[in-house]
């Protein structure tokens, strides 16, 4: 049985009380990112427009690195549906990689945001990026 995705986390399952957190914190730091770009970004930023002391903000994130790869990660999750079994390979190849790609479509700097994110040797952000290949791997 899979465990939806606003309870879990990179670091442990989440009460829904923290996932609301992280919810607010992921979509503050995309906001940050659109507005000034990834080399603006700051966790502590990112707590203060999500209302959470920053502290507690980076219980859930080590880095800006990490919180990027999370936003990726949660939005591939919901984002790049299981492709038709009944299609050609070709075709599922095309579809679960065209969805990947427009998941940061049209979103400014978030695209090259999440590039330097998933690069970064911060381990959170490697475990993340393990994730994210497992998950693109299982799709096609």
């Amino acid at each position: 049985m899979s465990t939806p995705l606003e309870t879990e986390s990179t670091r442990r399952r989440l009460t829904p009380q923290q996932a609301e957190k992280i919810t607010r914190m992921t979509d503050a730091a995309v906001e940050i990112v659109l507005a000034d770009g990834f080399d603006k970004l700051s966790v502590r930023d990112v707590a203060k427009r999500a209302g959470v002391a920053p502290a507690t903000a980076y219980t859930y994130f080590s880095s800006k690195g990490h919180l990027v790869a999370e936003v990726f990660w949660r939005r591939l999750a919901v984002g790049v549906p299981e492709p038709d079994p009944a299609s050609p390979v070709f075709e599922r190849v095309a579809q679960v990689l065209r969805g990947v790609s427009m998941v940061v479509a049209g979103e400014g700097q978030l695209g090259g945001a999440v590039t330097v994110a998933l690069l970064s040797d911060d381990p959170e952000s490697q475990h993340l990026r393990l994730r994210i290949g497992g998950f693109i791997h299982d799709r096609l």
